[in-house]
């Protein structure tokens, strides 16, 4: 994948998401990455009609949008829609749904057709709400900036595509087309919260320098410790979410705000993926609306850790810059060719230019 320059810190500058023209390839690039992630979310998600999907695509489709001018807009949407069709259709065609498998490829080709509309409106929304976002560099160190960050790129277009996902689900698979929309609304805001983040850092750090950056001893070894309390308190608790909670924390405070997205995300999926092997079960319910319900305790999990994260980031910036301008401060004191002395409250003397001496 073609990467911009690494940079040193973790911030997301909108500079360097600044649009450019880009190559056919890297168009390509994109898109395949944006199918291969919609494959990860078909494959880990609960497969029953229905049901509640993760969908973790949308984040790495818009981001790429804001790196192009809008004139190439229409080529890459062509290109990820080719790509989510044949992704979609392929695993319609080896859905449980029984009707949708024995109609046979046909049948399967519509139901991805019908799909793919609902998913570029969510990334094409996302983009464009995004991009006017003045102050997107400081997502990386302000919660504030993270959760205008959050609305616009997970939350609102999630809801506004959610009308056009429940119409989907009730032409594909005819089903209700409340429970549909609410679906499509829940998995796609989870998706988005737990990768949209993490994928602007990587988009603005660049990939191979992230990669770098986080595979460390230390970083993987809190991902497996995270995902091991994760994975037991699953399968050990009636209520297992505030468990799941703990490790996040730590990680937040005592590592990068890079350690903790990957970990965010790292969690999203395995916590998906459980749901979809039935270890972790939404509690029967007579309403409509009880699984999706069921799935906001999955947003909750993964909230804290990550606006906590943001904040401990901008702390440790904050404090950076105060030692950066105290050794520039001091450095100009030394170097300047008089003979200098700093006083305290009470008039005593506490440090003197070296010419004092």
């Amino acid at each position: 994948m073609q990467t911009d320059e690494p940079r040193a810190d973790n911030a997301v500058s909108s500079s360097l998401l600044a649009p450019r023209d880009r190559t056919p390839g890297w168009l390509w690039q994109w898109a395949l990455l944006v199918g291969a992630v919609a494959c990860v979310s078909l494959a880990i998600s609960d497969p029953r009609p229905g049901q509640v999907m993760v969908w973790f695509a949308n984040a790495f489709g818009a981001v790429a949008l804001m790196r192009l001018p809008k004139r190439q807009w229409p080529a890459f949407l062509v290109l990820v829609a080719l790509v989510l069709w044949a992704a979609h259709g392929g695993f319609a065609l080896v859905s449980p749904n029984v009707a949708v498998s024995q109609a046979g490829g046909l049948h399967a080709a519509w139901v991805a057709f019908v799909d793919v509309p609902g998913y570029l409106l969510g990334m094409v929304l996302a983009a464009l709400w995004l991009e006017r976002l003045p102050a997107l560099e400081q997502a990386g160190e302000s919660p504030t900036v993270q959760a205008q960050v959050l609305l616009r790129g997970a939350l609102l277009p999630a809801m506004a595509s959610a009308p056009l996902g429940g119409l989907a689900g009730m032409l594909a698979l005819r089903g209700d087309w409340s429970n549909m929309a609410l679906n499509w609304l829940v998995g796609g805001t989870i998706g988005s919260v737990a990768m949209l983040p993490l994928v602007l850092l990587l988009a603005t750090r660049g990939v191979r320098s992230a990669v770098r950056a986080w595979f460390q001893p230390v970083h993987v070894g809190m991902a497996l410790i995270s995902l091991s309390v994760m994975l037991w308190s699953a399968t050990s608790l009636p209520k297992p979410f505030v468990v799941m909670l703990a490790p996040m924390v730590w990680v937040a405070v005592r590592s990068t705000l890079l350690n903790s997205l990957v970990i965010n995300g790292l969690i999203a999926l395995a916590m998906a993926a459980l749901i979809r092997v039935g270890v972790l079960l939404p509690p029967p319910s007579s309403i409509w609306w009880g699984d999706a319900v069921y799935y906001i305790s999955v947003l909750a999990t993964l909230l804290p850790g990550l606006f906590l994260a943001v904040m401990s980031e901008g702390q440790r910036r904050m404090t950076q810059a105060l030692a950066d301008r105290e050794a520039r401060a001091l450095s100009l004191y030394r170097a300047t060719p008089a003979m200098l002395h700093s006083i305290d409250g009470s008039g005593c003397i506490v440090q003197v230019h070296q010419l004092w001496l």
